[in-house]
C-alpha cells in the first residue's frame, strides 16, 4: 500500500474540484458577460462572417470572445463597474482553472509525489 502523501491526498483532489467547478463557473460568467456585451456594446465583439465553426453562439465559442476582451483590456471601456469587476473575476477564475489543470498534469509525471 502506498504511503499517504499531501500531494495525492490533499492537493490533487482540491485541484480536480477546482478545475471542474472553475470550468462551470467560467462558462456561466462568460455567457453572462457575452450576453451583456452583445446587447450593450455590440461593436466590441469580433463576430466572424460566414463561418459556422467560429460563430460565438455555437459550441461555447463565446468563452473565447470574452477571453479576448479580457486579454486585450477592451472591457475597460464598459461604463458599468460591476460588469468590469465580473471581467476581472472571470479572468481570475480562468487562471485558477488553468493552474489547477496544470497541477493535475503533474500527477502523471514521475516525481517525488508518487
Amino acid at each position: 500500500m502506498a504511503q499517504p502523501g499531501v500531494f495525492l491526498d490533499v492537493i490533487l483532489p482540491i485541484c480536480i474540484v477546482t478545475g471542474l467547478a472553475g470550468f462551470l463557473l467560467y462558462a456561466l460568467v462568460s455567457r453572462l458577460l457575452y450576453d451583456y456585451v452583445d446587447e450593450h456594446y455590440n461593436d466590441m465583439l469580433d463576430k466572424p462572417k460566414g463561418s459556422l465553426y467560429a460563430d460565438p453562439e455555437e459550441l461555447g465559442a463565446y468563452m473565447g470572445s470574452i477571453w479576448l476582451l479580457t486579454r486585450t483590456g477592451r472591457f475597460r471601456r464598459i461604463l458599468s463597474r460591476p460588469v468590469r469587476v465580473l471581467f476581472w473575476l472571470n479572468g481570475l477564475i480562468g487562471a485558477l482553472m488553468v493552474g489547477s489543470t496544470l497541477i493535475i498534469c503533474l500527477a502523471f509525471l514521475p516525481g517525488p509525489w508518487h
